[in-house]
């Protein structure tokens, strides 16, 4: 299997991060940051998102981070989460940075969702991000098999705040599984999957080729 990765998100620029820094709000060393990026429509579990994001609303030692636009993002701007930080649209820099703070990244898509693979977990494995995933497919595959994240049941927001709750029950579990996302970075990049799809079509065109004679 090949993939379209998402590219790799550029560096700052050295006069651009005072301005991300305050972008973003303080991080404090023993804080965990949860973060979802993306659109903010019906294909994603935004209710159950919010109201997980209800649940911790008074925990102190993690903040949940939103970023992205859509019909949908009153349910962060109006939340009123001292600990939930919506952030709106914002550019490739400043996501850059906001995966560079990050500890953990939400791919938190709805019951009917058909997406397997999404380009969001290719953010994930490019800033060593352990997942936290409503989906299987491949995604399922690679996180079972590799080690690398969190299910939970789509819609619940019980799951998905038990899922939380393991997570800050067994911190050191986080920069586990950082490291192994680290160990299979390379096989996710843009020139790994474009040398695998290029050996793919090549060698659907010598079957082609070889069936024709």
């Amino acid at each position: 299997v090949s993939y379209i990765c998402s590219s790799t998100l550029n560096d700052f620029k050295s006069e651009d991060v005072d301005e991300a820094l305050n972008f973003l709000p303080i991080k404090k060393d023993d804080e965990i940051w949860f973060t979802f990026a993306g659109s903010l429509g019906d294909q994603y579990d935004l209710d159950c998102l919010q109201a997980t994001c209800k649940n911790f609303k008074n925990h102190k030692k993690i903040k949940f981070l939103i970023a992205g636009n859509g019909p949908r993002k009153d349910l962060f701007i109006n939340a009123n989460l001292e600990n939930t930080f919506f952030l709106g649209q914002i550019d490739s820099q400043k996501l850059n940075h906001l995966y560079k703070q990050s500890d953990i990244l939400i791919c938190s898509y709805s019951k009917n969702s058909k997406v397997s693979m999404p380009l969001k977990a290719f953010d994930a494995i490019n800033y060593n991000l352990p997942i936290i995933s409503s989906i299987s497919g491949d995604l399922g595959d690679l996180i079972r098999l590799k080690n690398i994240g969190y299910f939970y049941d789509a819609g619940d927001s019980v799951s998905l705040s038990k899922t939380i709750g393991r997570i800050l029950e067994n911190q050191s579990n986080i920069k586990d599984m950082s490291i192994r996302v680290k160990k299979i970075r390379h096989e996710y990049s843009i020139d790994y999957q474009y040398n695998k799809f290029m050996h793919i079509i090549e060698k659907a065109y010598e079957t082609s080729k070889n069936s024709t004679k």
